[in-house]
C-alpha cells in the first residue's frame, strides 16, 4: 500500500501554498466576473447616489478601513456601507 504523501509546514499554514502568477489572475478575474454578475455579493458599498456590489473578503484584504469595519461574524457586519464624503476624497 502506498504511502500518503507528507506535509511540508508551508502546506500546512498556507504560506506559498499557490505561487503561480497566473493563478492568482484567474481567480482575481473570476471574483470580479461574480461581482458584475451579482454573484455572491455580500455588501453593497453606498457613495452618493451610486451603489456598488462587493465582496466583503476581497474589501478586507485589501484595505485596514474595511478589514475593521467587517470584523465579527457575517450576522454582525453591515450588509450596506454608506460611504463618507473623507473616504471618498482619499479614495479606496
Amino acid at each position: 500500500m502506498p504511502s500518503e504523501p507528507s506535509l511540508s509546514k508551508e502546506m500546512l499554514t498556507g504560506q506559498r501554498l499557490c505561487h503561480s502568477k497566473s493563478h492568482q489572475d484567474s481567480v482575481l478575474s473570476a471574483l470580479n466576473q461574480q461581482r458584475k454578475d451579482g454573484q455572491l455579493c455580500d455588501v453593497t458599498l453606498v457613495a452618493g447616489e451610486q451603489k456598488f456590489h462587493a465582496h466583503k473578503a476581497v474589501l478586507a484584504a485589501c484595505s485596514d478601513y474595511f478589514r475593521k469595519l467587517m470584523a465579527g461574524d457575517s450576522y454582525s457586519s453591515p450588509p450596506f456601507v454608506q460611504l463618507l464624503p473623507f473616504v471618498l476624497q482619499i479614495g479606496l
